[in-house]
Formats: structure tokens, C-alpha cells, sequence
């Protein structure tokens, strides 16, 4: 007989949750104050949050929130650490998707371009940022050019400032009909602010010096809200402003935040970093906020297995004894055969020559620091010597590239590439010495593709590139020399190209001028 399974038709069916759309135009990153992106993950409880957080001040010192915040600086960009708003948001905008080295001499720069403002007057030390808003465009991207992103941080700078400018004069109309009528005026805090410190915007305002005071009235939601409407201030940015400038309770979730609260369960392993704000923010206390902010990005630099860079199997994995071992699952970091670091360079010397991108993430300018002993992002000054030339890697000069060729001996060619090449000059037992010299090439043709005619000596040491418009020169000409060839491709940044140059057939001709 067969049998049939039963049903209780009474139960009553779960309703799926409705979705709401998050973004907005008022709301343009989806952000839902009150609410988490998870409501049904209840980590990380206010219990698991200390104990994490006690275990890394144990390690790394106690970090609290300063009772006044310090002067500006004019030689550390900082991220949001200063008195002033509108100071506050340029300096964490530059700060962004680069080094604090880097940031920091992009702001020197920017002091030494637009000045500060009077010591003895309002907003005494701070960024003269009206300066900059009356500058062009490229002015302030050459500014800024050492933090990187040039083009984009410029012209999002420029929008802010002139977005701040056009506000400030609406204030300073209203609050004047104020005094005329005695009705409030319509614009934001109204109502809230006394009039000492309506006096003291309108006098900011009249002196040029542009401000966001306003904000310092909102709730953390309510200022979140506002600062993400300005171009290039996103979740992160946003809440650093509350956190160091406003000194309001806020969980800023930058990669070493993100990293750690992923590693801990506290987010599904593929959340993002904008939903991982928002569920910590809710899910952690206030008073935590600060200190675990800190200090996961400490132990996220410092730790040898909670580095961005690291990976499982490495010495210095086995050399470190992390204290949130027993709470971590490093899911992203495992992997089942470590390549060493001397295998790597055995690849890579495999071409003639190989120019690395520009890197904005921290932790590969920093392993390439510690491997070559030179910060590929210092910034050379006039014309290089032969031994800069040798080191060099990158170059922001802008329209300068530096190839560099490994010293190395060329492998042995077979007897099929010996014939194929038979009438090639180039010694292929024996490296010898490159001369460094400057060459002028064509620019890069729309087939992305151009041709040098090189002497017939080894490729070895390093070659600056000068790309011009027209043709070719100082190139010669002998039939004897050897084809480069260069190909292009887009770097994932700004403008920067990469360029992989390799060995060539002979060329049949000469290149024409």
C-alpha cells in the first residue's frame, strides 16, 4: 500500500521580506540608520566586542578619543582630526586610496600652493580651501598629485568647495532676512542655532572662509546623511568626519576594519564594506567604537598573519603568534603551496623587462620598499644620475616612463631562434654593460604599438623614455640594430600607463625619421 506524506495546511507560511530600495537621491549610498543590512545576525554581541577589545589593548595599548581635537597640522594630512569641517573633509578626501606618506606630502603641497589662514583670526590654521576654489582645476590637481587619483580627488575637491561656497552665500542671505523680518529663515538648524552662533557663521562667511558649522548640531545619523550628498565622500569618509572632527560615536570601516570584522564572523565572509559599516554600527556600543577602530587597524598593519599581504604557509605566518588566533577564520588567506619569493624573481626575470603598474594599495608599496630598499613613490627631482636611473621605478613626472631591464644574462637561444635570427649582431653568451642615455620616441599610435632601433649591445640597466609628439629622434639608424617593441595597456588608475619591454626580431629597416 502506498503511503503518502501529510501537511498541515493551517501552518502559516513565512512571508518573504519585502525589499525597499536603499539608495536615493537624498540617500545616495542606501544607508538605514536604526537598521542593519543582516537583522537576522545577531553578532557581534556587545560581550564579544569587549572581549576582542580587551584582548588587542592588552597588545596594543589603550586608544581613546582625545577631549580636545589638536590644531591642524601642516605636515600630517590626518584623516578628519582637525577643528575646522570643511578642513576636516579635504584632507581625509586626499587621504583616500593612498599611502599616509603619500597623503601627507600631498598636503604640504597644497599648504605651500594656497597657504593657511590668518593665525590670529577664525579658523586660524586651517587649509585657506577658498584659495583653492578660486583656482582652476589643474592648479589644485597639481597640488595634490602625490596622493594619487589626480584627476578624479581634483575635480571632486573643486565640486565640494563650490557646493559649500553656493550654501554659505544662501545662509548668509537668510540669516540677514532674518534680522530684517524676525521670522526664522529656511535653511538648515534655524530653529536650533543661538544667535551667537549665527553671528559667528555669518562672519566666517563674510570674511571667505568657507564652513560647514552647521552640521556640528546634527545627530550622527542626521550628519552622515548630509555629508555623503557632497562628491567623493563616501560611508568611510563620512564617518571618519563624525568620528574625529565631530568626536560622535561612529564605527569607520576602512580594509583593515573590514578585514578583521569578516575574519571574526561579525559579517557574512562576502559582505561589503558599506553593509559592514552599517551592521557594526548598530551592532557594536558606542563606547567601544573609537578604541576598536583603532585598533583593529594596528593589529591589521602590525600582525603577521592579520596583514593584508600575508598568506598562510609563509615563515612569517609560522613566526607569529596572533592573540585572536582561537576567534579567527582567515578563509581568504589559505592556500596549499606557498611560491617563494625567489621562484617569483626567477618568473619575472624570464622577460627582458618588466615596468610594475601603479599600486595605491599600502601593503604592496610597502613589500616593494622592503625588497629594494627605495620608495617607489618618492618623487625624483631634475634629471636622474645613472644610479637613479638604475633604481627607479615609476616616475610622476607626467610625461616621463621609466623602463627598467634586469642586469641579467640572456638564456641561451636554440638552434631554430639562432637560425631565425642568424643575422643578429647581439652577443647572446655574455651581458654586457648598458649605456644610460635619454631617448626621444613617438608618441603611442591609436595601434597602441611603436618600434625603438637600439645599438646591438645587451639590454641591461635602465632607460628613460620621453614621449613627443611627431616622429622619432635620436634613434639610430644602423641595420644592425635590434627591434624593441613596446606594447601599451591602460593602468587600473589614473593616467598612468604600463609598458612590457621585450626583445625583438632584427629590424629588416631602419626606422624613418
Amino acid at each position: 500500500m502506498q503511503e503518502f506524506e501529510t501537511y498541515d495546511v493551517d501552518r502559516e507560511v513565512p512571508k518573504r521580506r519585502k525589499r525597499v530600495p536603499r539608495r536615493t537621491k537624498d540617500n545616495p549610498y542606501g544607508l538605514m540608520p536604526g537598521r542593519t543590512p543582516y537583522p537576522d545576525r545577531q553578532t557581534p554581541t556587545p560581550e564579544e566586542c569587549q572581549e576582542v577589545h580587551d584582548i588587542l589593548t592588552e597588545l596594543h595599548g589603550e586608544f581613546k578619543s582625545p577631549d580636545k581635537i589638536p590644531p591642524p597640522s601642516t605636515e600630517v594630512a590626518g584623516c578628519g582630526e582637525v577643528p575646522d569641517l570643511v578642513d576636516a573633509m579635504i584632507r581625509t578626501l586626499i587621504s583616500g586610496h593612498t599611502s599616509m606618506a603619500n597623503a601627507n606630502k600631498a598636503i604640504q603641497d597644497v599648504i605651500a600652493r594656497f597657504g593657511l589662514l590668518d593665525k590670529d583670526g577664525i579658523g586660524a590654521g586651517s587649509i585657506d580651501w577658498n584659495k583653492a576654489r578660486l583656482a582652476s582645476e589643474e592648479d589644485v590637481m597639481w597640488a595634490i598629485k602625490r596622493a594619487g587619483l589626480g584627476y578624479t580627488k581634483s575635480r571632486e575637491i573643486k565640486q565640494i568647495l563650490d557646493m559649500v561656497y553656493e550654501e554659505n552665500q544662501f545662509r548668509r542671505r537668510e540669516i540677514l532676512k532674518e534680522e530684517e523680518t524676525g521670522e526664522p529663515g529656511d535653511y538648515i538648524g534655524a530653529s536650533e542655532l543661538t544667535q551667537g552662533q549665527k553671528d559667528h557663521q555669518l562672519l566666517k562667511i563674510e570674511s571667505n572662509i568657507l564652513t560647514l558649522d552647521h552640521i556640528r548640531g546634527m545627530t550622527t545619523d542626521e550628519a552622515m546623511l548630509e555629508f555623503t550628498k557632497y562628491p567623493g565622500i563616501g560611508i568611510k569618509t563620512a564617518s571618519c568626519l563624525v568620528l574625529f572632527c565631530l568626536q560622535q560615536p561612529s564605527f569607520a570601516v576602512d580594509t583593515h576594519v573590514w578585514r578583521m570584522c569578516k575574519w571574526l564572523g561579525w559579517v557574512p565572509p562576502k559582505s561589503s564594506r558599506d553593509d559592514t559599516y552599517m551592521h557594526c554600527e548598530l551592532r557594536i556600543p558606542d563606547h567601544l567604537k573609537y578604541g576598536l577602530h583603532q585598533l583593529f587597524i594596528h593589529h591589521g598593519k602590525s600582525c603577521g598573519r592579520c596583514r593584508g599581504n600575508t598568506r598562510e604557509g609563509s615563515v612569517e605566518w609560522y613566526n607569529t603568534d596572533c592573540p585572536l588566533e582561537h576567534l579567527l577564520n582567515r578563509f581568504d588567506k589559505r592556500q596549499a603551496k606557498v611560491i617563494p619569493k625567489k621562484v617569483l624573481g626567477k618568473r619575472k626575470r624570464l622577460h627582458a623587462v618588466q615596468l610594475e603598474s601603479y599600486l595605491d594599495d599600502e601593503a604592496i608599496r610597502e613589500e616593494d620598499r622592503g625588497e629594494s630598499g627605495y620608495d617607489a613613490d618618492e618623487e625624483s627631482h631634475g634629471e636622474p644620475s645613472n644610479r637613479e636611473m638604475r633604481n627607479l621605478k615609476r616616475d610622476h613626472s607626467g610625461n616621463k616612463m621609466i623602463l627598467t631591464l634586469h642586469s641579467q644574462r640572456p638564456r641561451r637561444m636554440k638552434a631554430d631562434e639562432e637560425r631565425s635570427v642568424s643575422d643578429t649582431t647581439a652577443d647572446t653568451e655574455e651581458s654586457r654593460p648598458f649605456n644610460d642615455e635619454m631617448l626621444d620616441v613617438e608618441s603611442v599610435s591609436s595601434t597602441d604599438e611603436l618600434t625603438l632601433m637600439e645599438n646591438d649591445e645587451s639590454l641591461h640597466g635602465t632607460k628613460v623614455v620621453t614621449a613627443k609628439e611627431g616622429k622619432a629622434t635620436g634613434i639610430p639608424k644602423e641595420s644592425n640594430n635590434a627591434a624593441v617593441n613596446i606594447s601599451r595597456k591602460r593602468a587600473p588608475s589614473v593616467d598612468k600607463y604600463v609598458f612590457e619591454l621585450r626583445q625583438g626580431r632584427k629590424a629588416e629597416k631602419p626606422m624613418s625619421e
